[in-house]
């Protein structure tokens, strides 16, 4: 994901030299930035760091300092009289079930193959935790994200900072 990462930076550091209002800020990296970040989401979860990506991110657009607000406190402004902010996670996870609702098929047939070949190719460990990431990838299949997509699952991997609900 270093292209639609790096491509979000590039527009969170424009938005930062602009200097603009808070509010203004906020709009532009609601319509702006945040959006980046959807055609990869329909395939891939995000990275495992992304938490501290969201943060940074928010922070430099409201001109704050880095260790000024936690992740969920910066996202949750809403609290205090401030307009909503677009959480990039859960944008994310927006577009992976959108993908799963109106563009893919056939892959909960394929992520229910992969999970019996789990038991065949994977140490039993990682079978029997439902973890079908094999040797050597990054991430879990597109099959399986999209699967726990549509089934409302997020786990920590596929939104870091999200509370499991699955």
């Amino acid at each position: 994901m270093g292209g639609p990462l790096a491509k979000l930076q590039d527009r969170i550091s424009d938005i930062h030299a602009q200097k603009l209002p808070c509010a203004l800020a906020v709009s532009k990296f609601i319509s702006k930035g945040v959006p980046v970040l959807g055609y990869v989401a329909q395939v891939a979860p995000p990275p495992r760091n992304f938490k501290s990506i969201e943060l940074a991110s928010i922070l430099k657009v409201l001109g704050m300092a880095t260790s000024s607000l936690t992740t969920d406190a910066a996202y949750d402004l809403a609290y205090w009289g401030w307009n909503r902010i677009t959480r990039p996670v859960l944008y994310m996870r927006a577009c992976a079930i959108r993908a799963a609702c109106k563009t893919l098929s056939n892959y909960e047939h394929m992520h229910t193959e992969l999970a019996k070949l789990a038991f065949v190719g994977l140490p039993v460990k990682r079978a029997m935790n439902n973890e079908l990431i094999p040797p050597g990838w990054d991430s879990e299949a597109l099959c399986t994200n999209l699967t726990h997509a549509i089934e409302g699952r997020i786990t920590p991997y596929q939104a870091p900072g999200i509370q499991e609900t699955g």
